[in-house]
């Protein structure tokens, strides 16, 4: 046999290259049906009809990276069966890389039922969702009582953009828990009324999330949650956390830290908000010396203290910060504000992606910030630094 031939055989003994493919859910396919014919590479739970659990199901088939195109409408879980791992039944388990993308969070609904959580994505498994609502979620034993909207497991990663969680519950991640390992952005989404419940409270952390892994998050809100225990909004222990142009409004923890509890993590805020939180609004904590980074950023308005600090290296003296009772070792004669009302009007959909504080007439906030440090735009999308008070000085 000559080269040349010995060149072909080879060639045809290699497996075709695997491509991403693309599932189109059917328009008003709402029903919760598998796929009749599993890894032929096409959705269809018959008649041709393309469902959500159908498409995520063949996309779990294949490492090379599908698109799921979900349109307009309620997606209600109905296959109840706890701990099954093939998204036959129950939550909706991402077992290969995969996008799914809705129509918008205010038209495309994922809901759980209240029968599991509803997306889980698994080890190492690197996932993006946009432009839906993920709510109605719940996981107690003897199911693994964590992350009752979303769970992403060790070294797993998630990119959420545009997206809605609400009215999830856990014991532990109410709205989303992070494995120790995983990577988590979420960008311009809104976590509300989702709750860490556990009649022992042993658990009950983390009423939006929960974090062992790394958190990043931009121009989002977290309004309405609550846990039994610690964090009613975000708890995370043994990670690292970065907020940005974000807000943290009206959440509640039964035991400490309504709005952000953080134990032995770094965490990094940046024109943030944190308002009238029960109990403690930033609690930080560290018996290593983890630091705590606050710029241009506002903490007022908590029931108990605004600020808690204890082992935690800070560097937030000078940052243009603000809190309301003076708890957070801010320093005056630096350019900070301790002990000030910030003057903000309620929680409102002020422009942008997400509901946001805006500051009122008068506000000592206006026109206060740092320039050199500000995100280049606030959580609205509007352009900094902006003339706040139209008399020429930003």
């Amino acid at each position: 046999m000559n080269r040349a031939a010995l060149c072909v055989l080879w060639t045809a003994l290699l497996p075709a290259a695997v491509t991403a493919a693309e599932f189109n859910v059917t328009p008003g396919a709402t029903d919760d049906l598998v796929d009749i014919a599993l890894g032929d590479g096409v959705c269809d739970a018959g008649g041709g009809v393309c469902t959500l659990r159908a498409a995520v199901q063949e996309a779990n088939q294949t490492a090379a990276g599908d698109r799921i195109v979900v349109p307009a409408g309620t997606y209600l879980l109905t296959l109840v069966g706890p701990n099954e791992d093939l998204a036959g039944l129950g939550d909706l388990d991402l077992l290969e890389d995969v996008e799914i993308e809705g129509a918008g969070a205010g038209l495309t609904v994922v809901d759980g039922n209240f029968g599991d959580r509803v997306f889980e994505v698994a080890f190492g498994v690197a996932v993006s969702l946009s432009g839906m609502t993920v709510r109605n979620g719940r996981v107690e034993p003897p199911v693994s009582p964590i992350g009752g909207g979303i769970v992403v497991r060790t070294n797993g990663s998630l990119d959420l953009t545009e997206c809605a969680v609400e009215g999830n519950r856990a014991n532990h991640g109410g709205g989303l828990n992070a494995f120790p390992g995983a990577t988590v952005s979420i960008v311009d989404s809104l976590f509300r009324g989702n709750r860490a419940e556990d009649p022992t409270h042993k658990l009950a952390d983390g009423g939006a999330i929960s974090n062992r892994g790394e958190l990043d998050i931009e121009g989002s809100t977290f309004s309405g949650n609550s846990a039994d225990r610690y964090g009613g909004a975000i708890d995370s222990t043994s990670g690292d956390l970065s907020l940005r142009n974000s807000t943290v409004s009206g959440n509640r923890a039964g035991l400490l830290a309504g709005g952000i509890a953080a134990t032995s993590t770094d965490v990094d805020l940046v024109n943030v908000t944190i308002l009238d939180n029960a109990d403690i609004g930033l609690l930080a904590t560290s018996p290593a010396g983890h630091t705590l980074s606050m710029k241009d950023s506002i903490v007022a308005g908590s029931s108990s203290f605004d600020c808690a600090f204890d082992g935690v290296i800070l560097d937030v003296e000078g940052k243009c910060n603000l809190d309301g009772d003076g708890s957070c070792g801010l320093d005056e004669e630096a350019g900070d504000m301790p002990a000030t009302d910030p003057y903000l009007g309620p929680l409102l959909w002020n422009g942008g992606a997400t509901p946001t504080h805006a500051p009122l007439r008068g506000s000592p906030v206006i026109d206060t910030g740092e320039n050199a440090t500000c995100e280049v735009v606030d959580q609205r999308g509007a352009p900094r630094p902006l003339d706040g008070d139209g008399v020429g000085a930003v």
